[in-house]
């Protein structure tokens, strides 16, 4: 409270023109910080915006990945039974030959 007195001892032995420039100087600084601010406002809404739209891209592109994978899982299931198929043919046809042979 020592501090706050004393500051306010000074203030009164400032006349006018003293007290009204460091309120100028003051307000400046203000000022300033204000418009340091915005600006970072402003670049930070730019990147938020940057953000937003990448992550649509990234929606979109997982939405196709996710396709071509049911797509990818859907062909592998009609290979297996393809191979299942040749598997029953190849086991049929050994069987035939062997058969062939035993004769």
């Amino acid at each position: 409270m020592g501090r706050r007195r004393h500051a306010l001892s000074c203030e009164m032995n400032m006349n006018f023109d003293e007290r009204l420039e460091k309120l100028a100087t003051r307000h400046e600084a203000l000022a300033q910080t204000v418009e340091f601010i915005a600006g970072m406002q402003l670049r930070t809404e730019k990147v938020l915006v940057a953000l937003a739209e990448a992550q649509v891209k990234t929606e979109n592109a997982m939405a196709e990945l996710q396709h071509g994978m049911a797509e990818l899982r859907n062909g592998m299931v009609g290979v297996q039974d393809a191979i299942q198929r040749l598997a029953r043919i190849a086991e049929s046809h050994e069987q035939r030959l062997d058969r062939l042979e035993g004769e």
